[in-house]
């Protein structure tokens, strides 16, 4: 079973760090911690974040390649959306 989080849309704020990846790629972090859920694009579900703990990635916003919204990294108090994902081998 794979965790995956949606995170929320935000509007761009200047006085928050913004990430992006890399040209041709959705993943902005990628780690190495294999009990971090995949943080996901709140608006087309694109994987951003895998394996890197989310308490890392304080108080940053992720822009979204493949569909330009952008992200915060931030847990409010009102939570997101945690899906719990059977991953196929075959995929």
């Amino acid at each position: 079973m794979e965790r995956r989080i949606l995170l929320n849309v935000v509007k761009r704020d200047p006085e928050r760090c913004l990430i992006e990846a890399a040209a041709g790629r959705t993943v902005a972090f990628q780690g190495d911690a294999v009990d971090a859920p995949i943080l996901c694009c709140g608006h087309c579900r694109a994987e951003l974040v895998v394996g890197v703990d989310r308490h890392r990635l304080t108080n940053m916003v992720i822009e979204c390649k493949r569909c330009g919204s952008y992200n915060d990294t931030r847990e409010l108090s009102n939570g997101s959306l945690t899906m719990t994902v059977d991953k196929d081998p075959t995929a």
